[in-house]
């Protein structure tokens, strides 16, 4: 009886090495076709990408503060100068997205 559990563990250990081993060889060829990319990269990536989000949204009150104290807005202009504001802003950080991928290809 003792022999029989032995073997069935033994062949349990055998197909769960031959499936990590097929799993390791499929990562593998994945990094190789470069569809995977090393977590530090991508960290890198976010952390960067959080920077320059940070940097332009703090940029705003300078930017409006200048426009704002020119004259007396109502409240309706103010809205629509803070709305063009971040939407640039926006823009600015959409076009910079584009060109980094673009350059990722490379």
């Amino acid at each position: 009886m003792m022999n029989q559990t032995t073997n069935s563990d033994l062949v349990e250990a055998k197909t769960r090495l031959t499936n990590a081993q097929a799993d390791m060889k499929e990562m593998q060829l994945a990094i190789l076709q470069a569809e995977y990319v090393k977590r530090k990269e991508v960290s890198k990536q976010w952390s960067d990408q959080a920077s320059r989000v940070r940097s332009k949204l703090l940029s705003l009150p300078v930017r409006l503060a200048g426009v704002l104290s020119r004259k007396e807005y109502m409240p309706s202009e103010v809205e629509s100068i803070v709305q063009a504001n971040v939407n640039e802003v926006l823009q600015e950080l959409a076009e910079d997205f584009m060109s980094e991928g673009d350059n990722d290809d490379e």
